[in-house]
């Protein structure tokens, strides 16, 4: 599970994954990506290596989508609300969709 750590804007921390028993289900690795989406090319050694060998990619949010939807790597599952209509018009949706994908 790789937890990105942006002020003011933090859905799950990682000492809050840590505390609900994720690290019984799963590897914990701060993302070290400090922009909405995850910027493969910023993140840590960890997280690019946890990216690369996951069987499956859940990435929630429109900043992953933007980030992910032009990524080579198979089997990323992108979980949005669409907000805006640039986003709307590249899945080919209305604005307020819920988009489930998988590219």
């Amino acid at each position: 599970l790789g937890i990105k750590i942006l002020k003011g804007q933090e859905k799950v921390t990682l000492n809050e994954a840590r505390e609900a028993g994720f690290e019984n289900l799963c590897t914990l690795v701060d993302s070290g990506v400090n922009t909405p989406g995850f910027a493969y090319e910023r993140a840590t050694v960890a997280a690019q290596q946890l990216f690369d060998t996951a069987d499956v990619v859940l990435a929630k949010g429109m900043g992953n989508y933007e980030c992910l939807s032009e990524t080579s790597r198979e089997h990323v599952c992108c979980l949005l609300k669409v907000k805006c209509g640039v986003v709307a018009e590249s899945l080919g949706r209305e604005i307020g969709d819920i988009i489930c994908q998988m590219n």
